[in-house]
């Protein structure tokens, strides 16, 4: 603990970067989002009799922990715009997974690292179907942790870059959230 607390943090972002990198390469995501659970790969990290955790769940897939090696890094430290758009399609598939499962807070916190690795302008490049995903997840997550503010500031972003018809999913949810806070 001492070792890695006295490396610098570039290079402990550095070492998270290529763990997340060699993690989520041998996870499979196909077109549904459906993960590999984590144990599929166990056997590559040599983890063999070591109970391996990410987060809270023994149960996490492998996606999640390389999104949980990948998202300590700064997104703003990737110029490679195909990496930020792969990492951030991990991140989708995460915070689906999570959600899925229940965990409406960690589900929110991969929608949101998704939607940071893809950047500001993630509504005017060839990404605009993977932002509203991950907004769409984060609006969903938001209301189910009851935080009506998120909610508001996910649905905004939706309302104000696509058409009313690729909004109208989440239009009951800000609703919804919006008569429950008063």
């Amino acid at each position: 603990q001492e070792v890695y607390e006295s490396t610098p943090m570039t290079e402990r972002q550095s070492l998270h970067l290529k763990v997340g990198q060699f993690l989520g390469e041998r996870a499979s995501i196909d077109n549904s989002a459906t993960i590999d659970p984590m144990t599929t790969c166990l056997d590559l990290l040599q983890l063999d009799d070591q109970e391996f955790f990410a987060g809270n769940s023994m149960t996490s897939s492998l996606i999640s922990i390389a999104c949980d090696q990948i998202d300590f890094a700064d997104p703003d430290t990737i110029s490679d715009e195909g990496q930020r758009v792969i990492f951030s399609k991990w991140n989708l598939a995460a915070g689906e997974q999570a959600y899925r499962q229940s965990n409406s807070r960690a589900a929110l916190y991969y929608f949101s690292k998704g939607i940071l690795f893809l950047g500001q302008d993630c509504w005017h490049k060839n990404h605009m179907r993977l932002c509203l995903a991950l907004h769409k997840g984060a609006v969903m997550a938001s209301f189910t942790l009851g935080e009506p503010e998120n909610v508001t500031r996910f649905a905004e972003e939706v309302s104000a870059n696509v058409t009313l018809e690729d909004s109208l999913e989440i239009q009951p949810i800000v609703l919804r959230s919006l008569s429950q806070s008063g």
